[in-house]
């Protein structure tokens, strides 16, 4: 409308003919381009490719992300929640006690607050405003990546000695124990809740099967292996037959680790809970199917 010098905006702009006219250059002016386009330095920018010359510099285009006032806010009261709410004290209080709680612990380490706005709070926005000017910044770092070390199973009569003694069988294995004990209500839910755990315990059973998979074929031929047939054949199936020898049976195998790992579940529960045949079968037949499904190394040769 300054450009197009509406008369109805010059006459509300005041009464005088030349000042109304000096108000709509000035508003019109604006508008105008100042030099070449340009961006703070601070600011975030991104180059998004225009086509598929990449090593042209020409052929990108400059995008400046706005601030994400509402994603920020969301991010904000989900993390205050998670440490500061009173059910996430409360799931804090069962950690620290061994009890069991059905919120899950979040923690945020390395978290960062940018203080927005300084002291001059008007420069901020409403939502921004609402949380004090804070800004939480997480953690943007490489993950810290440990390998753990393989090595044969040697001087140990059964594999699910140091398979129990792992943090990610250990803590799961512990957690159902808890969960049973508290005597939950024998519905759909406790189920679920059982069936998690359970499968979990699985997982971590194929991922240590992974593991000791990738040592050089014959290690549980060792004078030290004392591990039972089945228990290596399943860790060491690519293992030399001697002369005269038979391959085992892979479906034989898999019914037989899947009830020692039904057995070794139950004798973690067995003290205080009353568990017995029927958890013993129920465990076997989760075992069993997921390992039927997913451990095709193992029959991928017969």
């Amino acid at each position: 409308m300054c450009e197009a010098r509406d008369p109805d905006l010059a006459a509300a702009l005041g009464t005088e003919p030349a000042a109304a006219d000096a108000w709509m250059t000035a508003f019109a002016e604006l508008t105008a381009a100042r030099g070449k386009p340009a961006s703070h330095t601070h600011a975030k920018q991104l180059f998004w490719p225009a086509d598929d010359n990449w090593h042209d510099d020409a052929a990108y285009h400059l995008l400046a992300p706005l601030y994400p006032t509402s994603l920020a806010h969301r991010v904000y009261a989900t993390v205050q929640d998670d440490r500061f709410g009173d059910a996430a004290k409360l799931a804090r209080q069962a950690r620290r006690e061994g009890g069991f709680s059905d919120r899950a612990v979040q923690e945020y380490p390395h978290l960062a607050i940018q203080q927005l706005g300084g002291t001059k709070r008007e420069n901020i926005s409403q939502l921004d405003g609402e949380r004090r000017g804070n800004n939480l910044l997480l953690a943007s770092l490489p993950p810290s990546w440990r390998s753990r070390e393989v090595w044969p199973l040697l001087g140990q009569d059964s594999m699910f000695v140091r398979f129990g003694k792992r943090k990610p069988v250990d803590e799961p294995a512990k957690q159902l124990r808890r969960f049973l004990e508290a005597d939950p209500p024998k519905n759909q839910h406790t189920r679920a809740r059982v069936d998690e755990w359970v499968d979990t315990l699985i997982d971590e059973l194929l991922y240590f099967t992974a593991e000791l998979r990738t040592l050089p074929p014959g290690w549980s031929q060792e004078a030290e292996c004392q591990l039972s047939a089945a228990q290596r054949h399943w860790l060491d199936p690519w293992a030399p037959l001697a002369d005269g020898q038979t391959k085992p049976d892979a479906k034989e195998t898999e019914d037989t680790i899947a009830g020692q790992f039904a057995n070794w579940l139950n004798g973690r529960l067995r003290d205080p809970l009353p568990v017995g045949d029927p958890e013993t079968r129920e465990w076997k037949k989760r075992a069993l199917d997921q390992i039927s499904s997913d451990d095709w190394e193992l029959r991928d040769d017969e």
